[in-house]
């Protein structure tokens, strides 16, 4: 009787081991989770941020440091004199010209600006927007001194500019450089936030006339942004 226990025993200590063998019944054993040193990867089977837990950009993106222009005095606005002289590389005058707006006129398009590389590219502008704006104030008094000569090596680049009545002109902030457009950055002189319905507000029309070397408007490209 006592060996028939023993037998009984011994079977139930061999089964027990069986199971806790690990090369025993493969298919029911969980294999451990992968791990790895890598930052970046599956570390546990759960995603992560790199070893440190810090953010780990996937790609780095490149910003281009523009090149700020220097802004100049204007030459005084006399014609006949020798205007072929270029700017100093990356320089700038800037002039802003009271516009008044016709009561009456049929746009042919929004504007936005325009590049004038000679005395004709100024002469199309007026007869193309002679409808919407009166030219014959101090817009062509101003432009009088853009002859030919002028045109040799610099161009203008015409920007049309809404202030209210009696606020005054605006300002050029900034001309920047970028490797393939320039930026011109326009400040109001109106304070628009100020009015509780700006659309009702009387409002005077300006140009603003930028003097430039025609090889510092990189790609013939202007892009332009005004702040209140």
């Amino acid at each position: 009787m006592k060996k028939i226990i023993a037998l009984i025993l011994a079977s139930i200590m061999i089964t027990a081991c069986t199971a806790c063998d690990p090369k025993a019944g493969v298919n029911d054993v969980t294999p451990p989770p992968s791990s790895s040193t890598q930052a970046g990867t599956v570390v546990d089977n759960l995603p992560t941020a790199g070893l440190n837990n810090t953010l780990e950009p996937t790609e780095t993106f490149f910003v281009p440091e523009p090149t700020v222009m220097t802004e100049k005095t204007p030459d005084a606005n006399t014609s006949g004199t020798d205007n072929s002289k270029p700017f100093e590389k990356g320089a700038y005058a800037s002039t802003f010209v009271k516009t008044p707006e016709k009561a009456a006129f049929s746009s042919p398009g929004y504007m936005g600006y325009t590049i004038a590389n000679s005395v004709k590219d100024l002469e199309d502008y007026m007869e193309k927007f002679g409808s919407m704006f009166d030219f014959d104030s101090e817009f062509k008094a101003q432009i009088k001194k853009y002859d030919e000569s002028f045109f040799e090596a610099k161009s203008v680049i015409l920007i049309m500019h809404e202030e209210a009545e009696g606020a005054g002109s605006g300002r050029v902030k900034t001309v920047e450089q970028f490797d393939d457009y320039v930026a011109i950055s326009l400040v109001c002189d109106t304070n628009w936030a100020s009015y509780s319905d700006p659309s009702s507000v009387k409002r005077e029309k300006w140009h603003c006339i930028i003097e430039m070397n025609t090889d510092d408007i990189i790609n013939n490209d202007v892009t332009v942004f005004e702040f209140e």
